[in-house]
C-alpha cells in the first residue's frame, strides 16, 4: 500500500521553461510490486483493516490535493513576479534607450550651443565695452553740461557786472558835468595790465584783445592823442578822479574775467557738442551689437530645434495602415498621428456623410422647384403668346395692319417714365396729405385738451389766492378773538369765544386742505408743462364779520 501510494504521488519536478506549469505524471509500478499486488490481491482483509486503509487514502489524497493547491499557488505566484519582473526589465531598457538617444541629442546641443558660445561671448563682449563707453560718456557729457551752465551764469553775471560799473560811472558824473568827456576818455582807456605770472620784463607786450562782445563801451570815442591820465586836471575833482580810475580796473578786470570765461564756455560748448554726438555714435554701434545678439539666438534656437527628439511608444500604441495590409520594414517614412485625433477624424467622416446626404436631398429638392418652375415660365410665355396673338388679331381686326406701339408712343412725343412717376408721386402725394390730416387733427385735440388743462389750473390757481386771502383774514380775526378773551371776564362770553374759536379752527383746517389739495394739482399740471402759465387771481371777496356768522 505504501510502494503503491508513493508511485502514485511521484511526479516529474523538472519544469523546462519558465512560467510553466508542473505536469504531474504517473510513474507504473516496477513487475516485482505489480505480482506481489497480485497475489495480495486474492488474499482476503479484514474489514478493520480495510476501513483503516481507506482513512489512511482519504487522508493522503486530502495531502496530495493540499500540496498539489500549495504547488499551483507558488507557481501561480512565481508566474507573476516573473511577468512583474519582465514588465520591469521591458520599461527599464525602454528608459535605458531613451536615455541614450537623449545624451546623443544633449550632446548634440552641447556641441552647438559651444559654437554658438564662442560667437555670444565675442558679441557681448563688445556689447559690453559700448555699454561702459556709452556709460562714461553720458557721465563726462552730464559733468561738460553742468560746468558749461555754470560758465554761462558767470558769463551773465560779468556782463551785469560791466554794466553796473557803466551805471555807477555815469551816476558819479552826473549830467552836464565839465569833465565829462575827459573823465570818459580816462574810464574807457585800455591799459597794459601785467598778469599774475609774468616777470617784470614784461611790460612790451602788447595789449589784451578785446572783441566786440567783451564790453557794451564803444571804442570810436577814444582819440589817438597822448595824454597823461596819472593826475587829475586843473579844476577836476581828485576824489571823482580816484573813482573813475577805480571803476575803469574794475571793468578791466570785469572784461578780462569775461573773455576768459567766454573761451572756457566756447570749449565746454564744443566738449558737450562732441560727447553728444560720441553718445550717438556710441548708441548706434550698441544697438546694432544687440541686433546681432538678438538674430544668435534666433539661429541657436533654430539650431536647436532642427535636432530630432525622440518619443517612447509601446508597440501596442502603433496602428500602421497599409494598402497591402503588411507591416513595413522600417517606420521612417511614417507619421505618428495621436488616436483621439483619430477617432476625431472618423467621427468627421460622419459628419461629411450626413451632410453630403443633406446636400444631395437639398439639391434634388431645388431640381424639383427647378422644373416647378420652369414649367410655369413655359405655361407664362404661352399666355403670354396667346395675349400677342390677340392683340395682332384686335389691330388687324381694328386697323388693318400691326401697329407698332412703342413706336407709336416715341413719335406721340409721350414720356412714359415721366407718367409713370408722375402717377407714384401722385400716389405719395396722396397718402402723405392723408397722414398730414391724421396729424392736424392729433394736434387740434392736443391743443384742446391743453386749453381745457389751462383753464381748469387757472380756475385751481383763482381758488388757491382766494382761499390764502381767506385763511389770512381768518387768522387775523382768531388772534383778534384770543386778545380779546384776554380782556373779557364772564363765562358767557368765554365760553361763547371758546365755541367760534372751534368752528373758526375747524374752518381754517378745511380751508388749509383745500389749499393743499389744490397745491397738489398745481404742481402736477407743472410736471405737466404747464410751468409757464402765470396767472393773477381775482381779488378774494372779504369775510363777513365774525358776529354775523352761524
Amino acid at each position: 500500500e505504501d510502494s503503491e501510494a508513493g508511485s502514485e504521488a511521484s511526479t516529474t519536478d523538472d519544469p523546462t521553461v519558465l512560467g510553466t506549469r508542473l505536469v504531474m505524471v504517473t510513474v507504473p509500478p516496477p513487475p516485482n510490486v505489480r505480482c506481489i499486488r497480485d497475489r495480495l490481491s486474492h488474499v482476503t482483509r479484514p474489514a478493520a483493516f480495510e476501513a483503516l486503509a481507506r482513512k489512511r487514502t482519504a487522508m493522503l489524497q486530502a495531502q496530495r490535493d493540499s500540496l498539489r493547491a500549495q504547488i499551483d499557488h507558488l507557481i501561480d505566484s512565481f508566474d507573476d513576479k516573473v511577468r512583474v519582473l519582465l514588465t520591469a526589465k521591458r520599461e527599464t531598457e525602454v528608459r535605458i534607450k531613451f536615455a541614450e538617444f537623449q545624451h546623443v541629442v544633449y550632446y548634440r546641443e552641447l556641441v552647438h550651443l559651444k559654437a554658438f558660445n564662442i560667437r555670444e561671448n565675442a558679441i557681448e563682449k563688445r556689447r559690453d565695452i559700448k555699454l561702459f563707453e556709452k556709460k562714461d560718456c553720458i557721465k563726462n557729457r552730464t559733468r561738460a553740461q553742468k560746468e558749461y551752465e555754470g560758465k554761462r551764469k558767470l558769463v551773465a553775471q560779468l556782463i551785469e557786472t560791466l554794466k553796473q560799473t557803466q551805471t555807477e560811472f555815469a551816476s558819479n558824473l552826473g549830467e552836464n558835468h565839465k569833465f565829462e568827456r575827459y573823465l570818459t576818455k580816462v574810464f574807457k582807456r585800455k591799459v597794459k595790465r601785467r598778469k599774475p605770472g609774468d616777470s617784470s620784463d614784461s611790460d612790451d607786450e602788447s595789449e589784451s584783445d578785446d572783441s566786440d562782445d567783451d564790453s557794451d563801451f564803444d571804442s570810436a570815442d577814444d582819440d589817438d592823442e597822448e595824454f597823461d591820465d596819472t593826475v587829475a586836471p586843473a579844476g577836476c575833482d581828485g576824489a571823482l578822479f580816484e573813482r573813475t580810475l577805480a571803476l575803469r580796473e574794475r571793468r578791466l578786470d570785469a572784461e578780462e574775467a569775461l573773455v576768459e570765461e567766454k573761451k572756457a564756455t566756447d570749449m565746454l560748448k564744443k566738449e558737450v557738442d562732441s560727447l553728444t554726438k560720441k553718445e550717438k555714435t556710441i548708441a548706434a554701434a550698441l544697438h546694432v551689437e544687440e541686433e546681432a545678439l538678438a538674430e544668435l539666438q534666433l539661429e541657436k534656437q533654430g539650431k536647436l530645434n532642427e535636432l530630432d527628439t525622440a518619443v517612447p511608444l509601446r508597440l501596442d500604441q502603433i496602428y500602421h495602415y497599409t494598402n497591402n495590409g503588411t507591416l513595413p520594414t522600417t517606420l521612417e517614412h511614417s507619421l505618428i498621428f495621436p488616436i483621439p485625433q483619430m477617432e476625431q477624424l472618423k467621427d468627421r467622416i460622419t459628419e461629411l456623410t450626413k451632410m453630403k446626404q443633406m446636400q444631395t436631398h437639398d439639391r434634388k429638392t431645388i431640381k424639383k422647384q427647378r422644373a416647378r418652375l420652369l414649367g410655369e415660365v413655359r405655361e407664362k410665355e404661352h399666355h403670354t403668346d396667346e395675349l400677342d396673338q390677340k392683340v395682332k388679331d384686335l389691330m388687324l381686326l381694328k386697323f388693318g395692319t400691326l401697329v407698332d406701339l412703342e413706336a407709336l408712343e416715341k413719335n406721340s412725343g409721350v414720356n412714359t417714365v415721366g407718367e409713370e412717376l408722375r402717377a407714384t408721386i401722385q400716389a405719395l402725394e396722396k397718402e402723405y396729405g392723408r397722414l398730414v390730416r391724421e396729424w392736424d387733427g392729433k394736434v387740434v385735440q392736443a391743443r384742446r385738451a391743453l386749453d381745457a388743462a389751462i383753464k381748469r389750473n387757472t380756475d385751481n390757481l383763482q381758488s388757491l389766492g382766494t382761499l390764502t386771502a381767506k385763511r389770512s383774514q381768518l387768522t387775523a380775526s382768531l388772534e383778534a378773538a384770543q386778545k380779546d378773551v384776554l380782556h373779557d371776564n364772564s363765562a358767557a362770553a368765554h365760553a361763547s369765544d371758546l365755541d367760534e374759536r372751534r368752528r373758526l379752527k375747524m374752518v381754517a383746517d378745511a380751508q388749509a386742505e383745500e389749499i393743499e389739495m389744490l397745491r397738489y394739482k398745481l404742481a402736477q399740471f407743472h410736471r405737466k408743462g404747464g410751468g409757464d402759465l402765470f396767472l393773477t387771481p381775482d381779488r378774494p371777496e372779504p369775510l363777513p364779520p365774525i358776529g354775523d356768522r352761524q
